[in-house]
């Protein structure tokens, strides 16, 4: 998944563990309802197969935050990510860009220190540098250079939303960590790189118009130790260059407290070359590598799909039907059910009250004109969702279909188990919705009206007899 996505499963797994007041159980059913609805992806698969659970998360969280939006809640304003550690790294650039420029500048006066401390914790500094990116790369590299941006705070009243906020940001903190991370050091070697390059501008562009005198003065070094240093650190500048460099005679003649030193051309060169090769070219080539990872990474973000979180929100494994006493049987009975995916509850209760019917894989909206009837020698049973609006374009073209293929009129079970769980106690609008679907199929077909998830007593008798029928003239429930 890519970054965005990520973020919003983040949100969205934010909400779930905290339950917000505008966030609550029957949503968090709906959304894995419809996740497995827009994926097709079966509950065998999702629990055999982690990486399918990449596009059915997905799904889930565009699924949940479509519905927030609808109601205006405030959440999916929190998606917007802060904007300090996207200047963070300019900023860090440009500073060292100028700091690089006043390093000499700031030093002042006319001579060119061959000791100068400048130069020597700079390559000392990049080397260290170098070795301790080694290290961490042996453990993984998995440490970030600099804290990680935390999510925005949601607008909105501060009471009861505090722990949904604090939670999306661990979460988001904690998933997004190679990409930010990558991101970091693109801009840190970036900046080392700058810091270096303007300090060889620096020097240059002074050159022009200063003439610079080489020498050294030590209180502890001495004539030997100073040619062995100059050697080691521009031994290879030298031998690129064909500079030569002086021996001890040489180096000793250029002490200050012997006279004035000398041109400081060749040293320039020289220490300018050593610069790029240590750090201006290494350190370019890293922050590019690091930013095509970063790109990389940004989409292919690694989410864990294996988490407990992830699998309790998964649709309960298949099993076995479990037998109701007194039930009859349903052989060539065909479940077919549109717009929903049955919870592993009604499908128990399906196969327990017609025990060998056979349920078929679910049917999107527009999947009436594209998939063929289900083939059976009995009835066919078309199971809808109380919670979704009847609509003649999908819900009545599908039932048309049957009389079009010269087929049996289906028989029609409207399941209200989502919908009873959100509007509990609001016997007016359930039965407001029962007529929407009444006025719908009209005479053609009496709907079976029933809770799969939690049927009261009696209440799957209709269904048993609408499946054994010789016509479609079960009772609403």
């Amino acid at each position: 998944m890519n970054a965005i996505q990520a973020r919003e499963i983040a949100l969205v797994q934010a909400l779930d563990e905290t339950a917000p007041e505008d966030w609550q159980l029957a949503d968090r059913a709906w959304a894995s309802e419809a996740a497995s609805l827009d994926t097709g992806l079966s509950a065998k698969e999702l629990h055999e197969s982690p990486h399918t659970r990449d596009a059915w998360l997905t799904a889930r969280s565009t699924r949940a935050l479509e519905r927030l939006r609808e109601r205006g809640s405030h959440w999916p304003k929190a998606l917007a990510p802060a904007r300090w550690p996207r200047l963070t790294g300019p900023a860090l650039a440009v500073t060292a860009l100028i700091a690089g420029l006043l390093v000499d500048a700031l030093a002042g006066g006319r001579q060119l220190n061959l000791l100068s401390p400048p130069f020597l914790v700079l390559l000392a500094w990049n080397l260290v540098t170098y070795l301790i990116l080694a290290l961490d790369a042996l453990r993984g590299g998995s440490g970030v250079p600099w804290p990680l941006p935390d999510g925005r705070a949601a607008p909105g009243p501060e009471s009861g939303h505090e722990a949904t906020r604090r939670r999306f940001s661990a979460l988001w903190a904690e998933g997004a960590r190679p990409l930010y991370r990558a991101r970091a050091l693109a801009w840190l070697h970036l900046a080392a790189a700058l810091f270096a390059a303007g300090l060889i501008a620096s020097l240059y562009w002074r050159g022009l118009a200063v003439e610079y005198r080489a020498g050294w003065d030590s209180t502890f070094l001495d004539a030997v130790q100073v040619t062995a240093l100059l050697h080691g650190l521009l031994g290879p500048a030298s031998w690129l260059t064909g500079t030569p460099l002086p021996d001890v005679v040489g180096v000793a003649a250029l002490r200050f407290s012997a006279g004035d030193g000398e041109n400081a051309a060749r040293w320039i060169h020289l220490f300018a070359l050593t610069l790029l090769l240590v750090v201006v070219v290494p350190r370019t080539l890293m922050a590019a590598w690091q930013a095509a990872r970063a790109g990389h990474v940004r989409s292919h973000i690694p989410w864990p799909l294996d988490s407990s979180y992830v699998r309790g929100l998964l649709p309960p494994r298949p099993a076995a039907a479990v037998k109701h006493p007194g039930r009859t049987s349903g052989a060539g009975v065909v479940v077919l059910p549109y717009g929903m995916r049955p919870s592993e509850a009604a499908l128990v209760q399906l196969r327990a009250t017609l025990e060998t019917a056979q349920v078929s894989e679910p049917w999107r909206l527009g999947d009436e004109d594209d998939l063929p009837l289900p083939q059976t020698a009995g009835r066919t049973i078309v199971l809808f969702n109380l919670a979704a609006t009847p609509e003649a374009e999908h819900h009545g073209r599908l039932l048309a279909r049957f009389a079009l293929e010269g087929r049996q009129p289906p028989i029609v079970v409207v399941d209200e188990s989502s919908f009873l769980q959100r509007f509990a106690g609001d016997a007016s609008r359930v039965e407001t919705r029962r007529e929407a679907w009444r006025r719908l199929l009209g005479s053609d077909h009496t709907p079976v009206f029933v809770a799969l998830d939690h049927p009261g007593p009696g209440a799957l008798d209709d269904l048993a007899a609408a499946g054994h029928g010789p016509a479609v003239t079960a009772a609403a429930s």
